[in-house]
């Protein structure tokens, strides 16, 4: 995996594009259990961060709280995402200066009622942020209004909150 990182960052350095980071895609790390993780798969996690300096976990928009404590003992995570249902103040004390990410499942940007989503952002807002609110995934019924409005919302938390600093 190291080898096919190297050489995709050589193309990417010949094309004018100079990154050097790593990022693990832990889309399915809520199928085994902490302790296995913390194991088996935690090591090279950590081997990565130490190759490349900056790493990026990604977990889609699973709860990661069982896996946090594991995260932290990775050198050099700069950014991290997560479910709703994870840990958010945890995270946040853990992960202060990794660019973090809340994934919003597709399903709650369609079917919840609109209090809903108000409530569920402002408590990302309070308990992660700063931090990035991920919608992704939508389907093409998602009605553009809702899109909008989704992005409003996020503007009106982004406001409050560089006012309140």
């Amino acid at each position: 995996m190291a080898e096919g990182i190297r050489r995709l960052h050589a193309r990417q350095l010949a094309s004018g594009v100079d990154l050097r980071f790593v990022t693990v895609s832990n889309c399915l790390v809520n199928l085994v259990s902490p302790e296995l993780y913390r194991e088996r798969l935690l090591p090279f996690d950590q081997k990565l961060a130490a190759v490349y300096g900056i790493i990026g976990i990604h977990n889609c928009a699973w709860p990661a709280t069982p896996y946090l404590d594991d995260y932290a003992q990775v050198p050099g995570v700069a950014y991290l995402d997560m479910g709703i249902g994870s840990d958010l103040p945890r995270a946040r004390t853990l992960f202060p200066a990794a660019r973090r990410a809340l994934m919003y499942t597709p399903m709650d940007a369609m079917n919840k009622a609109w209090p809903e989503i108000e409530t569920d952002f402002q408590r990302i807002a309070d308990e992660y942020g700063p931090c990035d609110i991920v919608v992704a995934d939508l389907e093409a019924g998602m009605p553009d209004e809702r899109v909008k409005n989704l992005l409003l919302l996020c503007e009106k938390l982004a406001a409050r909150s560089a006012a309140t600093r």
